[in-house]
């Protein structure tokens, strides 16, 4: 037997399931943008490591989730409106933030 037929929770059949699968994975890639906000306050150092660190997570991790949505509409699990809408919500994580200053 393969993995997917000892574990039915494993294969993508819906939209539905597809969809929610980006959409968790979305959450996922909205905290790692939300980690390249991240000030240490008196430790400009630290800052800047941390935030140079978290960026580099957060790029991989957004070319990762645009591999997998345009992989779930090539192979029609999702729609094209679902498509367009998470993809926007996915490019808008790319937006510049502001972060207050010492």
């Amino acid at each position: 037997m393969s993995f997917a037929d000892d574990h039915p929770g494993y294969e993508i059949v819906t939209e539905e399931q597809a969809r929610n699968w980006i959409l968790e994975q979305l959450s996922a890639l909205e905290l790692a943008r939300f980690e390249c906000n991240v000030v240490f306050p008196g430790d400009r150092t630290k800052t800047v490591e941390h935030q140079r660190s978290a960026y580099r997570r957060f790029l991989v991790k957004h070319g990762g989730l645009l591999g997998m949505l345009t992989t779930l509409h090539r192979c029609r699990r999702l729609g094209d409106v679902a498509y367009n809408e998470l993809r926007g919500r996915i490019l808008k994580t790319l937006g510049a933030t502001i972060v207050g200053g010492e």
